[in-house]
């Protein structure tokens, strides 16, 4: 019993002189906590002030490495025995705190430090070595060393020239058309006497013009004209644009983009005065392919016909100018008019203009073949609808021959807006297309086949003989007269009953839209409804605030949903509410 006791009392004792030991053992063998590290700074140089030549210093950190004949060197250290780390002017380590030792594997020297929690420790081992000796020089005799001037990099723009419907006479009714794809596919590119148009492609209609391009400065100055240039072909499709921009169902109707390149000695300013240009026509607006980057070039456009860019950074400029149609001068009334005119003499259509109510939408029309009836090779139909008032509801349909430009009494007056309105196209009595303005009153139907055809308003009735000719434009023009255009709801647009929007496209102009002042720049990105690739005139003509007669526009709007069955339903559902909230307290009491 007496050892039992004894033996329980040993254990007693060990139990209790172990509550003091276990925290150490928690530690490593050296002492140091596991899980507590710093940082270890070792800097190495060879320094020619500060110690004998031949020697080495490694030692803490005194700052002797950081004198001004010291360099960085090469030097391989070992950590607490293991392998050699190279260091190559400075390098920092990681290590837990507590004991360490390094080695210099170069002289073999040991150097025992501590490394603190949480701290750095630095280290430096200096190689000493003798200075250089210093050899005198003659001193040079001053020469005078001209100033080396960086050589000009050289540029090269391609510029294309497009040219605007008659109707499009001002910047409101070029941004109208949208962004660049749309402004490009309703603005056909023109091209110079002897140059055609990619094969295959809408555009590239011959016409007579010329700019002048002045680059550089001093030894770099150039000045140049369309002589110099290079013809260089080119088209954008709608597949490129990604939309459907002839409403033909198809994405496959491409556009020439053929230009004029011109290479110059020096990027920097580049300014392009234009002239002469086609008769009646004046520059409207500077445009870049989207998503080129070439509108950044841009700094301003004037209404004199001047273009001025800054092409610094920008090797490789493809420019588009788009030419406007010069607003007509107003011809003063004679002095024989009177004030009061009688009925023959007014603008309104005559009650005979109306079409039969009988018409129905399977015509089987003879047309009466054109005496200069082209053959071969395909044109296109751009149908023209437009809405205007008058006293009495009458429709008229003008064809023009193929390539004329619409102007004057064809658009019709300051009434006229754009609306939907569906042509149906038949040859020799047989149906060929339909085609479907959408809201903006404009669409074109390419790839015809050329020949003679009959071309009838489905709503109206109203009809007419067109010509296609090769690689040209026939339009056709409906002209609706109503004593009353749509309502509060529909903007002035007129719904022809074919399930066209007659709310409007919603368009997001951008891409620097500029004034004939001299400021602004380009800018923005393209994409539908988006101007980001045509930056536009102000106009020196803004005093015609005639309505949009000249919204000549590609393309539609998304169909929206009309709203006028919204109160009566609202109605019913509240009634139905009612209802069933009655029965409810009936089904309670």
């Amino acid at each position: 019993m007496p050892f039992r006791r004894s033996f329980i009392s040993i254990l007693a004792a060990f139990a209790f002189l172990l509550s003091f030991v276990a925290p150490s053992l928690a530690q490593d063998g050296d002492g140091t906590p596991t899980d507590a590290t710093g940082t270890l700074l070792i800097t190495s140089a060879a320094c020619a002030e500060g110690g004998d030549p031949g020697t080495v210093l490694f030692n803490l950190d005194a700052g002797i490495a950081d004198g001004a004949t010291c360099t960085p060197a090469d030097i391989s250290i070992s950590i607490d025995g293991g392998e050699a780390l190279g260091v190559s002017g400075s390098g920092v380590f990681s290590l837990d705190a507590g004991s360490h030792s390094l080695t210099d594997f170069e002289t073999g020297q040991i150097l025992a430090i501590e490394i603190a929690a949480d701290a750095q420790t630095a280290v430096e081992r200096v190689a000493f070595i003798a200075a250089p000796t210093e050899v005198p020089t003659e001193t040079p005799v001053a020469t005078e060393t001209p100033t080396p001037i960086a050589s000009p990099t050289p540029g090269q723009i391609t510029i294309t020239m497009h040219l605007c419907p008659p109707v499009i006479v001002n910047k409101d009714a070029f941004t109208a058309l949208g962004g660049f794809e749309q402004q490009m596919a309703a603005c056909p590119s023109i091209l110079l006497p002897g140059n055609g148009p990619v094969p295959g492609t809408i555009g590239g209609a011959e016409a007579s013009f010329d700019l002048q391009l002045a680059t550089g400065s001093g030894d770099t100055a150039q000045t140049q004209n369309l002589a110099a240039s290079t013809f260089s072909p080119g088209s954008r499709c709608e597949t490129d644009a990604g939309f459907d921009l002839d409403n033909d169902g198809q994405l496959a109707t491409c556009f020439d983009l053929s230009g004029y390149n011109l290479s110059y000695s020096a990027l920097g300013s580049v300014v392009i005065t234009l002239g002469p240009l086609p008769p009646d026509t004046r520059l409207g607006a500077a445009g870049f392919i989207p998503n080129s980057g070439d509108e950044q070039t841009l700094r301003r456009t004037t209404k004199e016909g001047i273009i001025e860019l800054d092409t610094t950074g920008d090797d490789d400029v493809h420019l588009n100018v788009f030419l406007f149609s010069k607003a007509p001068t107003p011809t003063p009334a004679p002095p024989t008019a009177t004030a009061t005119a009688t009925p023959t003499q007014t603008a309104t259509p005559k009650p005979t203009q109306t079409v039969a109510p009988t018409f129905t939408p399977s015509p089987t029309p003879s047309p009466t073949p054109s005496p200069t009836q082209p053959s071969g090779g395909t044109g296109t139909m751009q149908a023209i609808a437009l809405y205007c008032t008058a006293d009495i509801g009458a429709a008229r349909l003008t064809i023009l021959p193929p390539g004329q430009e619409a102007g004057g009494a064809d658009l019709g007056d300051s009434t006229c807006i754009g609306g939907n309105a569906t042509f149906d196209l038949y040859k020799g009595g047989n149906f060929v297309a339909s085609v479907s303005t959408g809201v903006p009153g404009v669409a074109f139907l390419s790839n015809l086949e050329t020949g003679s055809y009959t071309v009838i308003d489905r709503k109206s009735g109203a009809s007419g003989d067109a010509t296609i000719a090769q690689g040209t434009i026939t339009r056709s023009i409906l002209l609706s007269f109503a004593a009353t255009v749509g309502d509060a709801g529909s903007a002035g647009l007129v719904d022809d009953g074919t399930g066209g929007d007659n709310s409007g496209p919603t368009i997001s102009v951008g891409g620097g839209l500029v004034n004939d002042g001299g400021s602004g720049a380009a800018g923005g990105a393209g994409g539908q409804g988006s101007a980001s690739g045509a930056a536009a005139l102000a106009d020196d003509d803004s005093a015609d605030t005639e309505s949009v007669r000249a919204l000549v526009a590609v393309g539609t709007g998304p169909a929206r949903q009309s709203n006028d069955l919204a109160l009566p339903l609202a109605g019913l559902m509240l009634i139905l509410f009612l209802a069933g909230w009655k029965l409810a307290r009936i089904n309670r009491s």
